[in-house]
């Protein structure tokens, strides 16, 4: 069970109060929460995603938000319908946190599923039937950096500067969405203790400093075309800016009707180490010392630039 759900006030660094709305750890925007669900519904969805019914050839992207979800769906399904041809829709629908049953359910397989949500939330026959995972990590100032762009350019635009965002990121008991270092820990944990389980970790950096080599881990992970020619087509094809294009000509997007300019928000720069641009000096001191603290019994190593 999700366990109830309750309106929360988070308090940004400049004392600023922001509606949430949680279910244990998952906290989500307010406003959003109401917009999808109106009947106060985020408990029983989550209980309901839960308890949804997996396939055996379903194919699970995990990523915290801001980490590279939207590109490694494009990249999974090419490889999972072998062409390197963009599908025009989104991730979005195969989203646990946007869709219901029925939707998911009225898929075709093999599906390519995603979600943000941590591994104990994930659907119970994930587990069960040994579904393929995908658990995509990013350096995680990069992710605070995407995270408060993405804020910023939302419908319901966060005001603040970055400096007033960071603390809703690095604070363990005020955080967006769910606490960074416990989701990727006890993903870490879990591959740890279930060597047989057919997980795959993929980080951002090293897509981006060699996406052949990583492309090419991931389709013999799935099972698909490791054909050179196939996998370099693909790795051009999501091509950051190849992907930004397709996203505003080809694909729909329905994270336009939530932006304030009607364009799409969900590709911004997609580069490694924009952090240096936003952090300061002592911000990024700050952020080391409760990384090193939180990371020290980890066995992840992440790349802060390339």
């Amino acid at each position: 069970m999700a366990g109830s759900e309750e309106e929360r006030t988070l308090t940004d660094g400049a004392g600023r109060s922001l509606s949430f709305i949680g279910c244990g750890k998952i906290q989500l925007p307010a406003k959003m929460v109401k917009a999808r669900f109106p009947q106060g519904e985020l408990a029983s969805h989550l209980d309901t995603i839960r308890n949804l019914q997996m396939r055996d050839d379903d194919v699970l992207i995990c990523a915290f938000p801001k980490s590279g979800t939207h590109w490694l769906w494009e990249i999974t399904t090419m490889l999972t319908n072998g062409k390197a041809e963009y599908d025009v829709r989104t991730k979005n629908v195969g989203m646990f946190e946007f869709n219901g049953k029925a939707s998911l359910d009225s898929l075709p397989s093999p599906r390519v599923l995603n979600t943000h949500l941590p591994l104990h939330a994930l659907p119970l026959e994930v587990l069960q039937r040994r579904i393929k995972v995908i658990f995509v990590v990013r350096n995680p100032k990069d992710v605070a950096v995407s995270h408060y762009n993405h804020f910023k350019s939302a419908e319901s635009a966060y005001p603040g500067e970055f400096a007033h965002f960071l603390p809703l990121i690095i604070k363990e008991n005020n955080h967006l969405h769910y606490p960074w270092f416990e989701f990727v820990q006890e993903f870490e944990q879990f591959v740890r203790d279930h060597p047989e389980f057919p997980i795959i970790t993929l980080h951002y950096e090293a897509i981006k400093q060699d996406p052949i080599r990583e492309i090419s881990r991931l389709a013999k992970f799935l099972g698909a075309n490791t054909d050179p020619s196939f996998i370099e087509t693909v790795a051009e094809k999501c091509e950051f800016s190849n992907l930004k294009e397709a996203n505003e000509n080809i694909k729909m997007d329905t994270s336009r009707k939530f932006s304030q300019t009607g364009k799409s928000f969900i590709y911004r720069k997609g580069e490694v180490g924009d952090w240096k641009n936003w952090f300061t000096v002592n911000q990024s001191e700050e952020f080391d010392k409760i990384y090193n603290e939180r990371m020290k019994d980890s066995t992840l190593t992440f790349k802060f630039s390339i």
